[in-house]
């Protein structure tokens, strides 16, 4: 691990890990149409840097986070909120049911690890196996798993309705998860519609909030 701008990272990683710490802040927009702050469910935990923003606005976090080195770096810098139990955070992929995958691990970019559809050693779990008591957002940027993850919450997105963000840049498309269209075709069938735009990422709400 290294340390750049006070927070442990990979040995991969240079000092544009910046760009990292600025985009936890595109979270906001997300945050505008959520009526209440008790759990978000968000993935992937990468280094830990959005889980910390999250919670100080939330009051339990939930996050997914499967390459080893970045987990070793989120474990670090999540220490404190680990211990006091305001985060919750698994060493895994987020999917429609439980299983293991194969990794493909991008040796330049921290953010940029891939879960494919072969076998292999890294867990997949659901949001719907959390069993939450409370879900009021949930953030989404797994390189193109989003709709498979989305579809492992539907119990707990039919419960609570959260606000939904994630990544919209093509990856479903690429990696064969789940293209844009399905992915905004599925949640247009649950009753969200998108309501804004920050980056790459896209805001949904439910028609029943």
């Amino acid at each position: 691990m290294k340390t750049f701008h006070g927070f442990k990272w990979p040995d991969i990683a240079d000092a544009n890990v910046m760009r990292y710490i600025n985009h936890a802040e595109d979270m906001r927009v997300a945050l505008r149409h959520t009526k209440k702050r008790d759990s978000v469910v968000q993935a992937g935990g990468h280094c830990g840097i959005w889980p910390l923003w999250l919670a100080k606005k939330f009051q339990r976090v939930y996050t997914f986070e499967p390459n080893p080195d970045n987990w070793e770096c989120l474990q670090a810098n999540c220490m404190k909120e680990l211990a006091a139990g305001k985060v919750f955070a698994v060493n895994a992929c987020l999917g429609e049911q439980p299983t293991k995958i194969a990794m493909r691990v991008n040796g330049k970019n921290t953010g940029g690890h891939k879960g494919t559809m072969d076998r292999g050693d890294t867990p997949v779990v659901t949001i719907d196996g959390l069993a939450l008591d409370a879900c009021d957002l949930i953030v989404l940027d797994v390189e193109g798993m989003e709709l498979p993850a989305l579809r492992g919450a539907r119990r707990t997105i039919d419960e609570f309705s959260p606000v939904i963000m994630l990544e919209d840049r093509g990856h479903g498309d690429r990696h064969g998860w789940g293209g844009h269209d399905e992915l905004f075709g599925w949640l247009a069938e649950l009753g969200y519609k998108e309501k804004e735009r920050v980056a790459y990422d896209v805001v949904f709400v439910s028609s029943s909030i």
